[in-house]
C-alpha cells in the first residue's frame, strides 16, 4: 500500500501535473493566510505588552506562524519532488517578498520584522524535513537490504538529538571552572536549570555571515547613501566633519538626534577642523573614517582642581558595557575574551606572571529587572526606576570628582536607552568627549528604518561600516581619549549593540577586538586605582529561532546578565566580601551603589536615590534578604529566576 502511495508522485509527474499544482497552490494559500493571522500585534499600552500580560496570545502568534513555516515549506517539498514548473517558485516568493516588504517593524504593535525572520530560517528546515521523510520511506520499502541500517542510523541520532537537546549541564559553569552555587545556607536565591538547552549544540548555525570570508574588509559604503538626507548642495564636496555633540542638550528620539546630525554635517574646513574628532572622505565613491580626538588643556586644569580638593577611591573606571548579552552567551561566543579573565580570575593561582597584579570576579546571579534595556540600565546610571522618582546621573557625581568623561556608543543614541519611553523623569549629564554622531550616517543606520534586519542596531548581519566593523571605530576613540588623558583621573563608557539582534551570533564578531582591548587597558593604561566593569543590561531578548526551539533557555539567560569585575590585586579593598557576593542576587542598583563607592558619594546624602535598593560590592550582601520580593513592582513573579528554597 505504501509503495503504491510513493509511487502517486511518480504516476502523476506525467499524468496529473495540474492536479498536483493545485494541491501546492492552495498549501501556498493556506500558508499565506496562517502567516498574516500570525501578524496580529499587541495593541494594549506598552507596559502591558513589554510585560507580557498577554503570554498565550503570544504563542498562539508563534504556532500560526510555525504553521505557516509548515505549510509553506511542505508546498516547497512537493514543488521540488515532482519537479513542477520554476513559476510556481516565482510566485511564491515574490508574495512573500511583497509581505515582508510591507509588514517591517519590530514594537508589539508591528512586528513582521520578527515574523519574516522567523519565516526565513524555518521553511528551508521544513521542507528539507518533508524531503528526507519522503527519501526514508522510498528507501525503507524499496532497498530492503539497507532497512536495519537506516533505522539504526536514525535511531542513534534521535539518542544523540535528545541528549544533546537536554544536558544543560554548562548551565551553571562559569569562566576558569567555577560554578554557580545553589546553598540556602547563605542566601535565598535558588536558580533552575532550563530543562533543554541546544545554545551550545547550534552554535554558528544562524550565523548568517558566516560566508563573508573577508569580514569587513571590500564592504566600502558609499556617498550616494551617505547624501541620502542631505543637503544636495553638499553634493559636490567629498569630505565632510560630523558634528560633536557633548554639548547639546538630551535629545527626546533617535529620529531627532539623527535629523540633527544630519542638519550638522559640514564640509571639512579650517574652523571644524580644528574642532571636530571625527571625519569621513570619499574618493571614487568610497567612504572612509578618519578618528582624532582633541585634547582639551583647560578641561585638565579645570578637573585637577576638583581632583585635589575631592579624593576618591579609584582615578580609573573603565565600563564595557555589552547589549543583550548573557553570562552563558558570553562564555558560548566571546572565547578570546573569556580566556583573558581566565587568566586573571581571582582563584587562578597558577596565572603567568605578567598577570599577577590583576583580580577579575564573576558574578552568576546578576538579575535582571526585565528583558528592556530601560527597567535595567536606568537604575545602574541614575539611581532608580525612571516612574519612582527624578534620578541623579553618575556622571554628574564624576564630573564633581574631577574625573574626565568620554561615551562612545556604536549606535544612533546619546544613552543606551532612547529617552522618549521616560520623559521629564532624566537628567542627563554631558560627557566631555562623546562618539555618536558617525553612527547616525545613513549607511550605518536609516532613522526611518531602525528596525532593519539588514543594517543597524538591530542587523542580523556583521556590522560592517565604511570598510570595518563598527564597534573598531569605538575601540579607537577611546583609545585616543586615554592616551590624551593618561596622567589624568578619568571614566569611560563604551557600549555595543552588536548582541541586539535575533541570531545571537553577531556579538562573536566582536570577541578579537574587545579582548586585545582588554589587554591593552591591563598594559597600558591600569594603575593600582583602576577598575573595570563589564556588563550587560540582559541576555538575548529579541525573537528569534531560539524562541520556538529552546524558549526556556533562552528566556532564563534573558534574565541572568553579565557582569564582571576586574581590579587591582592589592589590599585597598576588600576581595573575600566580593568573592561571597559573586553567589549572591545582584542587580543594576548594586553597580550603582558600587559606582558611587569608587568615588566616595554617600547616597544617603541624596533624597533622588533608592537607598534601600542597593549595596555596593565591596561591602558583604547578606543574601537572605535578597530575593524578587525585595523588587516587587519590578521583577514580575513569572520573569523571576531568583526562586525561593522550598
Amino acid at each position: 500500500m505504501l509503495i503504491k502511495i510513493l509511487r502517486f508522485q511518480k504516476y502523476y509527474k506525467n499524468k496529473g501535473k495540474f492536479f498536483l499544482n493545485s494541491i501546492v497552490y492552495i498549501l501556498f494559500s493556506i500558508s499565506i493566510y496562517l502567516y498574516n493571522l500570525s501578524l496580529k500585534g499587541c495593541f494594549l499600552s506598552f507596559r502591558q505588552c513589554a510585560y507580557y500580560d498577554k503570554l498565550p496570545e503570544y504563542f498562539h502568534l508563534g504556532f500560526l506562524l510555525i504553521l505557516s513555516c509548515l505549510v509553506f515549506g511542505l508546498a516547497i517539498s512537493i514543488q521540488f519532488i515532482s519537479r513542477l514548473s520554476i513559476t510556481n517558485y516565482l510566485i511564491f516568493f515574490i508574495s512573500y517578498l511583497i509581505i515582508f516588504y510591507f509588514n517591517q517593524g519590530t514594537d508589539f504593535a508591528h512586528h513582521g520584522t520578527y515574523n519574516s525572520i522567523t519565516f526565513i530560517l524555518f521553511f528551508p528546515l521544513f521542507s528539507i524535513l518533508f524531503y528526507l521523510i519522503y527519501i526514508t520511506l522510498y528507501l525503507l520499502f524499496n532497498l530492503y537490504i539497507k532497512k536495519f541500517l537506516i533505522c539504526l542510523l536514525f535511531f542513534l541520532y534521535a539518542i544523540f538529538t535528545f541528549i544533546s537537546f537536554t544536558n544543560c549541564g554548562h548551565f551553571f559553569e562559569g569562566i576558569g571552572g567555577e560554578k554557580l552555587i545553589n546553598d540556602k545556607e547563605i542566601n535565598d536565591c535558588y536558580i533552575h536549570k532550563p530543562r533543554s538547552c541546544g545554545f551550545n549544540l547550534l552554535s554558528g548555525l544562524f550565523d548568517i555571515s558566516y560566508f563573508r570570508k573577508k569580514g569587513c574588509d571590500g564592504f566600502n559604503d558609499n556617498k550616494k547613501t551617505f547624501m541620502k538626507y542631505l543637503h544636495r548642495k553638499l553634493k559636490k564636496f567629498n569630505h565632510f566633519a560630523y558634528p560633536r555633540t557633548e554639548s547639546w542638550n538630551p535629545q527626546t528620539s533617535y529620529k531627532f538626534l539623527a535629523g540633527l546630525i544630519e542638519k550638522n554635517i559640514f564640509p571639512v574646513n579650517k574652523n571644524n577642523l580644528e574642532t571636530s574628532e571625527v571625519f569621513v572622505s570619499f574618493k571614487d565613491n568610497k567612504g572612509k573614517i578618519e578618528i582624532n580626538l582633541k585634547k582639551n588643556e583647560s578641561l585638565i586644569n579645570e578637573k585637577r582642581k576638583l581632583a585635589e580638593k575631592f579624593p576618591v577611591k579609584f582615578e580609573n573606571i573603565y565600563l564595557i558595557y555589552l547589549d543583550a548579552l548573557s553570562r552563558n552567551n558570553f562564555i558560548r561566543r566571546l572565547k578570546k575574551s573569556t580566556k583573558i579573565i581566565e587568566k586573571i580570575i581571582y582563584f587562578n593561582r597558577k596565572r603567568e606572571k605578567e598577570f599577577e597584579q590583576y583580580n577579575a570576579f564573576q558574578f552568576f546571579k546578576y538579575h535582571n529587572f526585565n528583558g528592556h534595556t530601560q527597567g535595567n540600565i536606568y537604575p545602574l546610571f541614575y539611581g532608580n526606576q525612571p516612574q519612582s522618582k527624578r534620578g541623579i546621573s553618575i556622571v554628574k557625581f564624576l564630573n564633581e570628582k574631577g574625573f574626565i568623561t568620554a561615551s562612545a556608543h556604536n549606535s544612533c543614541n546619546r544613552d543606551i536607552f532612547d529617552w522618549y519611553a521616560i520623559g521629564k523623569n532624566i537628567q542627563f549629564s554631558n560627557y566631555d568627549h562623546e562618539n555618536v554622531a558617525m553612527f547616525c550616517d545613513t549607511n550605518y543606520e536609516d532613522k526611518r528604518n531602525k528596525w532593519s534586519i539588514r543594517k543597524g542596531k538591530s542587523s542580523i548581519l556583521r556590522r560592517c561600516f565604511y570598510g570595518r566593523d563598527s564597534f573598531d571605530y569605538n575601540f579607537d576613540y577611546i583609545l585616543q581619549f586615554l592616551e590624551a588623558y593618561k596622567n589624568e583621573r578619568k571614566y569611560f563608557r563604551i557600549t555595543f549593540g552588536d548582541g541586539h539582534e535575533a541570531t545571537t551570533e553577531v556579538i562573536k564578531y566582536i570577541d578579537s577586538s574587545l579582548s586585545n582591548f582588554i589587554l591593552k587597558l591591563l598594559k597600558d593604561y591600569f594603575t593600582d586605582k583602576t577598575a573595570i566593569i563589564i556588563l550587560s543590561d540582559h541576555g538575548a531578548q529579541m525573537p528569534g529561532p531560539y524562541d520556538i526551539l529552546f524558549y526556556e533557555e533562552k528566556i532564563t539567560e534573558k534574565y541572568l546578565g553579565l557582569l564582571l569585575l576586574i581590579l587591582p590585586n592589592n589590599n585597598n579593598y576588600n576581595s573575600s566580601n566580593i568573592i561571597y557576593n559573586q553567589q549572591q542576587m545582584i542587580t543594576t542598583y548594586d553597580i550603582h551603589d558600587t559606582l558611587l563607592d569608587m568615588i566616595n558619594v554617600n547616597k544617603y546624602d541624596y533624597k533622588n536615590l533608592d537607598s534601600n535598593r542597593g549595596q555596593s560590592l565591596f561591602l558583604k550582601i547578606n543574601g537572605k534578604e535578597r530575593n524578587c520580593q525585595k523588587y516587587k513592582g519590578e521583577i514580575t513573579k513569572e520573569y523571576c529566576f531568583c526562586h525561593r528554597y522550598n
